[in-house]
């Protein structure tokens, strides 16, 4: 009996043995989970950081000599890391890019963290290490833990399409009206005051540094052109700081801006008849028709369908009300999923992006615009020669019943897109598409 009780006294002590190092192990995995997470937290910060910076910076390189776009790109990663990451001089004189790529050869004048390709088409900015002070980590001796991010930057020619200085309300799908003048026309979808936007969407002309940097006539290049500089989806955090203080408008922050006023002469030099810049219809190596006494670009969405049409096999021949009718057809779902356009179409002058907006557009005074997501488009209809019941149109494809020369206020006064589902391009331009996460290719036409 004797022998029994000193056997169960030392299972019971090995037992609270063995709970008490689970329960200490349990404590220090604990401990690091705190730790951890307040790094993680440092962690994305640094990226946000990272990613704002460099945006920012290459767009300071475009059209400069290299020793101004080394400084100016410098300066400009510097002052949006002090602003959202607490980076001081002393932190970017100090700091080191043991990874960088080999790739980026030109280092900036006064930090080894922002770097350059010898062309100046892309720039690396690693923000300087931040060290988090630990909490439970310090009893085994780790006082703190750094924590860092990097982005890389391509400046490019616009292989993935423009950003167009228009907006879509929120959930807009199928035909849409782009832009409408204070004269609708009598057919959908740009039928009544409250679908199409009266104004413009407010973006300046950055040209980097130059004297005519924010130009605020800037409507007909910005539709032929596209917007010359970075564009986001609004930042869940709206205290996070990625301005361009180069060029001052309290509004026109990249992931919101303003409505700006213009009338429809605009429309009609952007898409149509401006030679300088090229007006954008006008643009590219399809196939063109005589409109307006301009050549037009005249190949249609459909052309650009390869395979697996889903719902619309059976559709013998196409026009755009097809088109439109197989893209909204039974919901989005069904189709998206099937209907498949050619990668080719990133260089249709008529396929871009147009922000999707918050609200829908009002008429009348100022308004802020904050920008959901952007939305690949293709420029469909224009309209031209408008009476108070009647328009003429052009639709790629289908011919031209315009006539004239647009003179006498009988140019473009309407314009619709056709929405295309995101799912139905090709996972390139998807990966391209403007606020995506990630691998940034900031894209340009200038």
């Amino acid at each position: 009996m004797r022998i029994r009780t000193r056997l169960q006294s030392d299972d019971q002590g090995a037992v609270l043995l063995t709970v008490g190092i689970f329960l200490l192990a349990l404590m220090v995995f604990a401990a690091w989970a705190v730790d951890i997470s307040s790094v993680l937290v440092e962690r994305r910060s640094a990226q946000n950081t990272a990613d704002v910076s460099a945006l920012s910076a290459a767009q300071l390189t475009l059209r400069q000599t290299p020793a101004a776009a080394s400084a100016a790109a410098e300066a400009e990663a510097r002052r949006l890391s002090a602003l959202n990451f607490g980076t001081t001089d002393a932190d970017w004189n100090g700091c080191s890019d043991a990874d960088r790529p080999a790739k980026f050869t030109v280092i900036a004048l006064n930090t080894d963290c922002v770097s350059f390709t010898a062309a100046f088409d892309e720039i690396r900015v690693r923000v300087p290490d931040r060290d988090v002070p630990t909490v439970f980590a310090g009893v085994i001796g780790i006082n703190s833990i750094a924590t860092s991010a990097f982005a890389e930057v391509t400046t490019a020619t616009g292989e993935f399409g423009d950003i167009l200085p228009f907006g879509l309300p929120p959930g807009s799908n199928g035909e849409t009206c782009l832009k409408a003048g204070a004269q609708t026309i009598p057919s959908p979808p740009c039928d009544g005051p409250d679908d199409g936007n009266f104004g413009f969407l407010d973006f300046k002309l950055y040209r980097g540094l130059s004297p005519n940097a924010c130009s605020t006539g800037s409507l007909i290049e910005n539709i032929s052109d596209g917007v010359d500089h970075w564009l986001d989806t609004r930042d869940n955090d709206p205290s996070f700081v990625h301005d361009f203080d180069f060029c001052p408008n309290t509004q026109a922050f990249p992931d919101r801006t303003n409505s700006q006023p213009g009338n429809t002469s605009t429309l009609h030099q952007g898409l149509v008849a401006s030679s300088s810049p090229t007006a954008r219809l006008q643009r590219g190596t399809n196939d063109k028709l005589p409109v307006l006494e301009k050549l037009l670009d005249d190949r249609p969405l459909w052309d650009y369908i390869t395979t697996g049409l889903g719902d619309c096999d059976a559709v013998p021949s196409w026009d755009h009300d097809d088109m439109n009718t197989c893209i909204v057809s039974n919901g989005l779902d069904p189709v998206i999923h099937e209907l498949v356009f050619d990668k080719d179409i990133r260089f249709s002058p008529r396929f871009a992006w147009v922000p999707e907006v918050h609200i829908d557009f009002v008429t009348g005074g100022s308004t802020v615009y904050e920008f959901l997501s952007f939305k690949p488009v293709y420029v469909q209809t224009i309209y031209a020669n408008c009476t108070a019941s009647d328009c003429n149109e052009f639709n790629p494809g289908e011919g031209s019943t315009i006539t004239g020369n647009g003179t006498g206020g009988n140019g473009v006064k309407v314009a619709t897109v056709i929405v295309i589902p995101l799912d139905a391009l090709d996972d390139e331009i998807q990966a391209h598409q403007p606020g995506t996460d990630g691998v940034f290719d900031f894209l340009l036409t200038r």
